[in-house]
């Protein structure tokens, strides 16, 4: 999804998680080595090198879309902070809109180089500079500021900038985006644990996206429904919200959410002893993530074999769980990862 603001954006995407982030640059490094793929590019570098102040610093701010868009941001941070110093050193002469764009630019970077708690950092500022001249943009920057949260695991935080945003009221904004502010309020508050607060939630953003007739966002609160009432130990309605899942991933032939639907119909079978089925579940989710390099995360796939094991050791399959704990462990130390529950 995404939000109105400035004619230049850098988009947040989801991303999979990394084990390694990029190293941090080291300011205007880029400036001084550029890599021209078009004649408007080179154009731009000759620009930042020969001209100073604003004009210098808006070309800076140019390349840096250049350098978001191929996904170099190492590059884009250092730019967006070059530019950043001299808007600064131009004092009064500089929009706190302009400035908060290059503050954006920077805590989108960092955020794509998984240095979350400095995406934090930058995205408040985004927020202080914008709320300050009563610009509408600051709604994208609670969003924003809210995701930042989310990844870097400070949940209240991130509760807090997704509530901002609930409330923020602009003519400008559709009831659509209003639902997807439920939807991660609501996440917010499954990971703080405040279940009954997050099925609310939930299910406002469900009705709200039923009403846009938008299928693949309902199900979206489906799986999170499933989730908060596993977390509750209510397996009827966890069992009915991951079939509503499970219906339309497979109508919809869509491979990403059958993973999920998977997942959580195998979590929400455990709880009335429905061992095997959650085992076949388990399995092909686990199958479908090693069958792409591009989406095969180890400490996921550790997680979904050892809750194979765990099923197989209440069908009384003792030899065989034993055997898959002991391989996953043994694959788990040697990678240096500990299994991660998706």
């Amino acid at each position: 999804m995404s939000h109105p603001r400035s004619k230049f954006r850098f988009p947040l995407s989801i991303r999979p998680p990394f084990k390694n982030g990029p190293k941090r640059a080291q300011l205007g490094v880029a400036i001084f080595n550029p890599q021209h793929s078009n004649p408007d590019e080179e154009e731009l570098w000759n620009t930042a090198k020969s001209a100073e102040g604003a004009e210098r610093a808006d070309a800076l701010v140019k390349l840096s879309y250049i350098a978001h868009q191929r996904k170099d941001f190492t590059e884009c941070l250092a730019l967006c902070e070059s530019a950043k110093e001299i808007y600064e050193s131009l004092g009064a002469e500089t929009g706190n809109e302009v400035l908060a764009h290059v503050y954006s630019g920077i805590s989108y970077s960092l955020s794509e180089m998984q240095r979350n708690e400095e995406a934090l950092q930058s995205g408040q500022k985004v927020i202080e500079l914008l709320e300050e001249v009563g610009s509408p943009d600051v709604l994208k920057a609670y969003r924003d500021e809210a995701s930042f949260a989310f990844d870097a695991k400070n949940y209240e935080e991130s509760l807090k900038w997704f509530q901002k945003a609930l409330e923020y009221i602009s003519p400008d904004d559709t009831d659509f985006n209003k639902a997807w502010d439920h939807f991660h309020v609501a996440r917010s508050l499954l990971k703080l644990e405040r279940y009954d607060e997050s099925i609310q939630q939930l299910k406002t953003a469900r009705e709200m996206f039923k009403k846009e007739k938008n299928l693949r966002a309902v199900t979206f609160c489906d799986e999170e429904l499933a989730l908060a009432y596993i977390r509750m130990g209510d397996g009827n309605f966890a069992i009915a919200h991951a079939e509503l899942a499970m219906d339309y991933a497979v109508t919809a032939e869509d491979d990403v959410r059958t993973y999920w639907a998977n997942i959580r119909y195998a979590q929400a079978c455990e709880l009335p002893g429905a061992f095997q089925t959650s085992y076949d579940c388990y399995k092909e989710a686990k199958s479908w993530e090693v069958s792409d390099s591009k989406y095969t995360y180890w400490p996921h796939v550790f997680a979904l074999e050892l809750r194979m094991a765990d099923c197989l050791e209440a069908l009384d399959q003792l030899n065989e769980a034993k055997e898959i704990r002991r391989r996953i462990n043994a694959m788990s130390e040697s990678l240096g990862q500990a299994p991660e529950m998706p």
